[in-house]
């Protein structure tokens, strides 16, 4: 075995964690504060909004303002949630670079607006794929996985990054499939995937059975639906809302940070060995064997 082979992509999941906690105190509350500002304000978007359904006095005007008004906050906290993930990619790759941790630069970055127009434009790349039973963007996500950090330590944007980002995905390690990027890159997803919906779940789901139970209990003394129950109701996503930011931010910090670990551990291998089979082609021609292959693995 090469002593340029991969890191053993198992010890590289199992650093996740670490590394998160090591650098969490430098991330959290700039990045957990800006959702849960759209998050609290999406509640209560959405909470006034039932509110002039339920308002017969001012003939529906009420809840076609208070329904755009929902809307713009939406659209708001998608522009938002962008940024946070941005912000959180660019935190991750200074820090596995050993380079200081700068929240500042992490936002000034992020707000590029080639970063950004290249972001978006495989945002919607990934949607696209995903509208078609879902299969290709199984596909396509772990493909452009590595873009925030190609662009981060590479400075590489648009079409330039997709195709860096795509070379980097695709590249192919000496144990078969479990050693590819793509592989690699989609282990590192789902895995984040599954940590959002354990989380959410955990999170949330107190609330809304709690909603679930004061809307039942009063069904079932057999009174009439209260309009103001309802709403009421609807209060507890306040808090959930908040927990559920706060969680947010762990779980994208794994994604993150592990894609971070990915990129430059591909990179490392692929560049290495690039390098390590041109020395080859020198040293022994390029029809012999490797000098690499012969030496003593690594314990």
């Amino acid at each position: 075995m090469s002593r340029l082979d991969l890191v053993p992509f198992r010890l590289l999941i199992d650093r996740v964690p670490a590394v998160v906690r090591r650098h969490a105190g430098q991330f959290f509350w700039p990045t957990a504060l800006p959702l849960l500002a759209v998050g609290v304000a999406l509640a209560i978007a959405q909470v006034r909004w039932t509110e002039s359904v339920f308002d017969t006095a001012s003939g529906g005007g009420n809840m076609f303002a208070f329904f755009g008004l929902f809307l713009l906050i939406v659209v708001l906290s998608l522009g938002v949630y962008v940024l946070v993930y941005l912000a959180l990619a660019v935190v991750a790759v200074d820090a596995v670079a050993g380079r200081q941790v700068s929240m500042g630069r992490a936002w000034r970055f992020c707000l590029r607006p080639t970063v950004l127009g290249t972001s978006v434009f495989a945002g919607i790349a990934i949607g696209i794929s995903f509208t078609a039973c879902c299969i290709p963007g199984l596909f396509v996500a772990p493909l452009l996985a590595l873009l925030v950090p190609v662009m981060v330590e590479e400075g590489k944007v648009g079409l330039d990054a997709v195709s860096r980002t795509i070379e980097l995905v695709r590249f192919q390690g000496r144990r078969g499939l479990s050693d590819s990027g793509w592989a690699q890159s989609f282990v590192v997803l789902f895995v984040g995937t599954i940590l959002s919906y354990a989380a959410s779940t955990v999170t949330q789901g107190p609330f809304v059975i709690l909603q679930q139970v004061l809307l039942i209990r009063q069904t079932a003394s057999g009174q009439a639906a209260d309009p103001g129950a309802v709403v009421g109701s609807l209060w507890l996503q306040v808090p959930a809302q908040v927990l559920g930011a706060l969680v947010t931010v762990l779980v994208w910090g794994y994604w993150a940070f592990g894609l971070a670990l990915l990129y430059f551990e591909i990179r490392r291998r692929k560049e290495a060995d690039d390098l390590e089979r041109a020395i080859d082609d020198i040293v022994v021609g390029p029809t012999a064997q490797p000098l690499a292959t012969s030496s003593p693995a690594e314990p």
